[in-house]
Protein backbone atom coordinates (compact mmCIF):
# COMPACT_ATOMS: atom_id res chain seq x y z
CA UNK A 1 0.00 0.00 0.00
CA UNK A 2 2.91 2.33 0.72
CA UNK A 3 4.15 2.09 -2.87
CA UNK A 4 0.73 3.03 -4.19
CA UNK A 5 0.44 6.04 -1.86
CA UNK A 6 4.00 7.14 -2.62
CA UNK A 7 3.43 6.99 -6.36
CA UNK A 8 0.12 8.87 -6.04
CA UNK A 9 1.87 11.58 -4.05
CA UNK A 10 4.86 11.84 -6.38
CA UNK A 11 3.11 11.66 -9.74
CA UNK A 12 0.05 13.47 -8.42
CA UNK A 13 2.11 16.30 -6.99
CA UNK A 14 3.82 16.86 -10.31
CA UNK A 15 0.47 16.67 -12.13
CA UNK A 16 -1.12 19.19 -9.75
CA UNK A 17 1.81 21.58 -10.27
CA UNK A 18 1.34 21.35 -14.03
CA UNK A 19 -2.43 21.48 -13.80
CA UNK A 20 -2.97 18.12 -15.49
CA UNK A 21 -5.92 15.93 -14.41
CA UNK A 22 -6.34 18.13 -11.37
CA UNK A 23 -9.74 16.89 -10.26
CA UNK A 24 -8.80 13.23 -10.54
CA UNK A 25 -5.55 13.67 -8.63
CA UNK A 26 -7.24 15.83 -6.00
CA UNK A 27 -9.82 13.08 -5.47
CA UNK A 28 -7.01 10.59 -4.94
CA UNK A 29 -5.34 12.99 -2.51
CA UNK A 30 -8.59 13.29 -0.55
CA UNK A 31 -8.74 9.51 -0.20
CA UNK A 32 -5.08 9.25 0.82
CA UNK A 33 -5.41 12.04 3.39
CA UNK A 34 -8.60 10.61 4.87
CA UNK A 35 -6.84 7.28 5.25
CA UNK A 36 -3.82 8.95 6.86
CA UNK A 37 -5.94 10.93 9.30
CA UNK A 38 -8.10 7.99 10.35
CA UNK A 39 -5.39 5.34 10.61
CA UNK A 40 -2.40 7.30 11.93
CA UNK A 41 -2.94 10.92 12.91
CA UNK A 42 -6.25 10.76 14.80
CA UNK A 43 -4.71 9.15 17.88
CA UNK A 44 -2.12 11.95 18.16
CA UNK A 45 -4.78 14.66 18.53
CA UNK A 46 -5.35 17.87 16.64
CA UNK A 47 -2.19 19.87 17.37
CA UNK A 48 0.83 17.82 16.38
CA UNK A 49 -1.46 15.23 14.85
CA UNK A 50 -3.92 15.75 12.06
CA UNK A 51 -4.02 19.56 11.82
CA UNK A 52 -1.64 19.74 8.86
CA UNK A 53 -3.29 16.80 7.14
CA UNK A 54 -6.67 18.44 7.62
CA UNK A 55 -5.40 21.63 5.95
CA UNK A 56 -4.09 19.57 3.02
CA UNK A 57 -7.43 17.76 2.88
CA UNK A 58 -9.25 21.10 2.61
CA UNK A 59 -6.95 22.22 -0.21
CA UNK A 60 -7.43 18.92 -2.04
CA UNK A 61 -11.20 19.17 -1.63
CA UNK A 62 -11.08 22.67 -3.12
CA UNK A 63 -9.19 21.39 -6.16
CA UNK A 64 -11.58 18.46 -6.43
CA UNK A 65 -14.59 20.76 -6.55
CA UNK A 66 -13.14 23.63 -8.62
CA UNK A 67 -10.31 22.15 -10.64
CA UNK A 68 -7.54 24.32 -11.97
CA UNK A 69 -8.51 27.37 -13.93
CA UNK A 70 -5.82 29.60 -15.35
CA UNK A 71 -2.36 28.64 -16.65
CA UNK A 72 -2.91 24.89 -16.47
CA UNK A 73 -2.59 22.12 -18.99
CA UNK A 74 -6.25 21.22 -18.45
CA UNK A 75 -7.25 24.78 -19.33
CA UNK A 76 -5.27 24.75 -22.57
CA UNK A 77 -6.59 21.29 -23.54
CA UNK A 78 -10.21 22.31 -22.99
CA UNK A 79 -9.61 25.58 -24.86
CA UNK A 80 -8.19 23.66 -27.82
CA UNK A 81 -11.17 21.25 -27.82
CA UNK A 82 -13.67 24.13 -27.92
CA UNK A 83 -12.12 25.64 -31.06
Amino acid sequence: MAYIVASIELVGGIAILLGFATRIIAGLFVLVLLGAIVTVQLAAGFIGGYAYDLALLAISAYFLLNGSKLYSIDHYISKARNK
